[in-house]
């Protein structure tokens, strides 16, 4: 296994930590909020921001130590750092993106939508590139255009030419036919298909 597989394998394990560690906070602070009602409305949405800035705290604490790890696991080439998120995966991916784009080389986003911000990847310029069935039974291939025409006028209304953008962003809609005669049964489960597929995966390690 080469070291940029292993980058890649440290990077996605990262983001699967930080993916259980939201979904702990998550159910904890509901659980907190079911059992502790304040007797004030006020006290309420006290409570809700403190808890939100806890998390958020909590989330970049997560990051930062997301980054250091990838650096030292990579020291041959610690700028080297590339990732994938796909279904829930990518969800996680976008959030992390949309705060810390700059860990990344580039971002493979696969069969799943964008929850995170748009302008930090913007201004870090890190490629990103969707890929998805048309028809993705999960999400279908909506969320994933929008993202892209989204971050589309962002790079151009920074003034980047279509060529400039072009190579920080893809938007790669599989048609039906890209699943006959596959393993693949259904267009999402085509994360299966999309990370043995040389060309997306050429894209990926080619920045």
């Amino acid at each position: 296994m080469t070291k940029r597989k292993i980058m890649l394998l440290t990077v996605c394990f990262a983001i699967f930590a930080i993916s259980l560690l939201l979904s702990r906070q998550f159910f904890k602070s509901a659980g907190k909020r079911n059992m502790d009602v304040p007797a004030a409305g006020s006290e309420q949405i006290e409570d809700s921001k403190d808890t939100e800035e806890k998390r958020n705290t909590e989330e970049m604490t997560e990051l930062e130590e997301t980054e250091r790890t990838a650096a030292s696991e990579g020291a041959a080439e610690p700028e080297k750092v590339y990732s994938n998120g796909y279904s829930g995966g990518g969800e996680t991916l976008a959030l992390i993106l949309g705060k810390k784009p700059e860990l990344f080389t580039a971002a493979l986003m696969c069969s799943s939508k964008w929850d995170g911000a748009y302008e930090p990847v913007t201004e870090a310029k890190t490629p990103v590139c969707f890929v998805i069935g048309e028809s993705d039974e999960y999400y279908g291939s909506e969320p994933f255009k929008e993202a892209y025409q989204i971050l589309y006028e962002l790079y151009a209304e920074q003034g980047l030419a279509k060529s400039e953008i072009d190579n920080l962003l893809v938007l790669d809609i599989k048609e039906k036919n890209y699943f006959a005669g596959t393993k693949v049964t259904y267009q999402h489960g085509g994360g299966y298909l999309f990370c043995r597929d040389e060309k997306i995966m050429g894209w990926l390690f080619g920045h």
